[in-house]
Formats: structure tokens, C-alpha cells, sequence
């Protein structure tokens, strides 16, 4: 699975940041579906956050690592008032996404970014939310 060739803004979710740290494998999928195409990577706020707690670095350090692995340009992107009321919906209306997801996926809708996740719920309340979510180790069923 290839993203077609065009420019996009692909937003990580978290769980797709750190695995693609911390695993090889992870990464080379990752990087797999950026190969060949003009997309640029986009981590939110949320995202950073959360991965630096997890990884147990700092943010620029994230930043650094990503860029590096997938050989893309990364953009940070903090969350507005307007996401955040917009992530509040999402999560009274499904019931099935949390934050930080849901702002995750505020963002991604109001600028139309492809989201990468492993997450089956974020990728439902996408689905629900006409969001492109894509899991980077689903292989076609391969």
C-alpha cells in the first residue's frame, strides 16, 4: 500500500510515533508508505507530548528521530480551542474515542490529513467522521 503522488499532510498518532522509534520492522512499514511522494509528516501537540512521557525524551528529540527514520520533513502543530470543543463532540458522540484522540482526529478533519494509527477505535470514529485513517501494519490482507 502506497500513498498516491501527490503532496499531503500525514498526521501520527502516537502509537505509530513510538513504534516506529522503537522498532525497525515498524519503521521500515511506515516508511514504506511514504516512499516516492511528496507527503510531509505533521505531529500535533498531543502527540508529542504523550510520546515524549512514553519514550522518555524530549520533544525535539521525537522530532528528530522521525524525520530521520522516515526521511520526511515534520511539521508540529498545536491544537485549538476550536479542535478541542470539536474532540469533545466526538467523544459524547461515539463513546469509543478519547482524548487525545479525538483531537488528533479534530485536526485531522479540519485540514484534511491522512492519519496514521494502530488504533481500531480512532480508526472507526474516523471512519464515522469521513477521516482517511490508515493502520501502517495492515498489509492488503497479506
Amino acid at each position: 500500500m502506497e500513498i498516491q503522488q501527490f503532496e499531503s499532510m500525514l498526521a501520527l498518532d502516537s502509537c505509530v510515533v513510538i513504534a516506529t522509534i522503537k522498532s525497525p520492522t515498524i519503521a521500515r512499514k511506515v516508511y514504506r508508505l511514504f516512499r516516492g511522494n511528496n507527503s510531509k509528516i505533521v505531529l500535533q501537540d498531543v502527540v508529542l507530548k504523550e510520546s515524549s512521557k512514553i519514550l522518555q525524551i524530549s520533544k525535539e528529540e521525537i522530532i528528530e528521530k522521525i524525520g530521520t527514520i522516515l526521511r520526511k520533513d515534520v511539521q508540529v502543530f498545536t491544537t485549538t480551542e476550536s479542535m478541542r470543543n470539536e474532540a469533545s463532540r466526538y467523544e459524547n458522540q461515539y463513546g469509543i474515542c478519547h482524548n487525545p484522540d479525538s483531537e488528533i482526529l479534530s485536526a485531522a478533519k479540519t485540514f484534511s490529513w491522512t492519519l496514521l494509527t494502530m488504533d481500531k477505535k480512532m480508526i472507526q470514529t474516523a471512519e464515522f467522521e469521513g477521516i482517511l485513517a490508515l493502520n501502517p501494519m495492515w498489509d492488503g490482507g497479506n
